[in-house]
């Protein structure tokens, strides 16, 4: 390795603030992140390079509007072997709100493309930690034990996920349909002039699932579940849109009688669950 770094030129002081890259080669780790806010390839030989990278930590702060889960269940859930109580509690009512977002490099056949998702925050063990979304809905819709895996991103941050599965939708299809529906949601933000509280994203994540759950949907129709949540999502910003123009974002895929059907199962979740309040 040289004795300087190739981004700024200035010499290695101590090993605690350099990183190596998977292709092996050091730099000082603030201009390796500064780099990689730009690009993701090393900047000294091109070879890709992917981080997770967790970002834009939020206060939880009254502003804005809130919505809170009126109604919830004390529930207990096995995670890593230890009984945790109130679970639904702390994940449907104190902690709806991510708290950041982490950026990851999805592997598949078809793509390698960059995905963000939100982080929640947890009180697990006597302490704070940061889970990803499908390790929240992992754990509200499992009964068996879960188990957590810890990672770190590239500014040293833990966080977890885990390999358990929520049993009502797997992993790679909750990532195809958030980034869609992440899509969709910020074409809507310009074309209505909608406003996007962070606290939507858990609650598409929320209406998605609690719809499955109520239709046994397959996996071809997810994504009409989907829309739909959107669907009810906006008109708290009091936006109507009819269905059938949700309907043309998916090429008209889906029959409306079946949208309809999800569409007024998520308003009566939503009356039943959700309360509202206006912070000053």
């Amino acid at each position: 390795m040289d004795d300087n770094c190739s981004i700024c030129c200035d010499d290695y002081i101590s090993n605690k603030n350099n990183m190596i890259t998977v292709c092996n080669h050091m730099f000082h780790k603030q201009c390796l992140l500064q780099w990689y806010k730009i690009n993701n390839i090393c900047p000294y030989c091109r070879h890709d390079i992917y981080y997770d990278i967790i970002t834009n930590f939020t206060k939880q702060t009254n502003l804005g509007i809130i919505y809170s889960y009126n109604n919830y269940k004390r529930k207990s859930v096995n995670i890593n072997g230890i009984d945790t109580c109130y679970i639904e509690k702390k994940l449907k009512y104190t902690k709806i709100k991510p708290v950041s977002w982490i950026n990851f490099k999805t592997n598949t056949h078809t793509s390698n493309k960059i995905n963000m998702n939100p982080i929640y925050s947890l009180d697990y063990n006597n302490k704070i930690i940061y889970i990803t979304a499908y390790t929240r809905l992992a754990i509200l819709y499992n009964s068996g034990p879960i188990k957590l895996n810890k990672n770190i991103d590239i500014n040293g941050i833990e966080y977890y996920k885990t390999d358990t599965p929520c049993v009502y939708i797997k992993e790679s299809i909750f990532i195809i349909v958030f980034e869609w529906i992440f899509d969709l949601l910020h074409i809507l933000k310009k074309e209505y002039n909608f406003h996007y509280e962070q606290v939507y994203n858990t609650l598409f994540c929320d209406l998605l699932i609690e719809t499955i759950r109520k239709f046994d949907i397959s996996k071809n129709f997810i994504q009409g579940a989907a829309m739909c949540a959107v669907h009810n999502i906006v008109k708290f910003d009091n936006i109507d849109i009819s269905l059938d123009k949700f309907n043309f974002y998916t090429l008209y895929t889906y029959n409306i009688k079946d949208l309809e059907k999800y569409d007024e199962y998520q308003k009566k979740y939503i009356d039943n669950n959700l309360t509202k309040s206006l912070f000053n």
